[in-house]
């Protein structure tokens, strides 16, 4: 199916989710998104949640606008019916699917647009000083613009005067995934794990190169005030920045 990524965003924003989940999950199965006769019984039936779960769902998603009742008969509405046109992904929900594995999904949709939005970010930042750079770094990432297009960018871009304001490939942390999956940072790290353990994703420590080493005691001195996580490698000083994504 085609995952609205406005609307997704949108769901988000609202801190609902977990219903967005059961309104993706209805979407792949019903073509026309219809419930007839609709109870929350019948629903919990189909999406194998608890009935009073459904209940509070479907309320939700109703009083959000994303679904609505008509004679009975319970509607989930068209994306851009609520939202407008938007870009779309297409994702694979499969009817056994738990509710925690399309939210997973979901989230892994925002992962890889989010990712392609930083890609773009710092392809404008490279293009201040090589559109051919620019233009390689986001073949990397399977962005198709053209180079007027994106000279364009970069002449509006604010941005690309600023030197060293981004880092060289996307980064995340779990609290920025927390912050754009709109759910706490514990939910988040385990988010980032099941995707692993699933093989959907690899991640790597990404790390910024601060200066030389300091002697012993200066450097307890400089963790007193600034915490965080360091690497020492030939006598220089790394701070964790946060991890890369690769996708599988």
């Amino acid at each position: 199916m085609q995952l609205n990524l406005q609307l997704t965003y949108r769901a988000a924003e609202l801190d609902i989710m977990k219903q967005y989940a059961l309104f993706v999950k209805v979407k792949s199965i019903y073509r026309h998104s219809i419930i007839y006769n609709y109870t929350p019984s019948k629903l919990a039936k189909i999406t194998g949640l608890h009935r009073k779960t459904v209940d509070r769902y479907v309320k939700k998603l109703i009083a959000n606008g994303f679904c609505e009742m008509r004679n009975g008969h319970l509607l989930f509405k068209k994306p851009k019916k609520i939202i407008g046109k938007s870009k779309s992904v297409q994702i694979i929900i499969k009817k056994n699917y738990s509710q925690e594995r399309i939210l997973d999904i979901i989230y892994l949709s925002l992962i890889k647009d989010n990712k392609r939005q930083q890609a773009f970010n710092i392809a404008v930042e490279f293009g201040s000083k090589s559109i051919t750079r620019a233009m390689k770094f986001l073949r990397n990432y399977e962005i198709n613009l053209n180079e007027k297009n994106l000279i364009k960018k970069i002449m509006v871009s604010k941005g690309s005067e600023k030197k060293n304001r981004l880092a060289n490939r996307p980064i995340f942390t779990v609290k920025s995934l927390a912050n754009l999956f709109s759910v706490s940072v514990p939910t988040s790290r385990a988010t980032i794990q099941r995707l692993k353990n699933y093989h959907r994703i690899k991640t790597r420590n990404e790390y910024k190169f601060l200066g030389k080493f300091l002697a012993d005691r200066n450097f307890a001195l400089f963790l007193s005030y600034n915490p965080g996580k360091y690497s020492i490698r030939n006598r220089k000083l790394y701070r964790l920045i946060g991890f890369s994504i690769s996708l599988m």
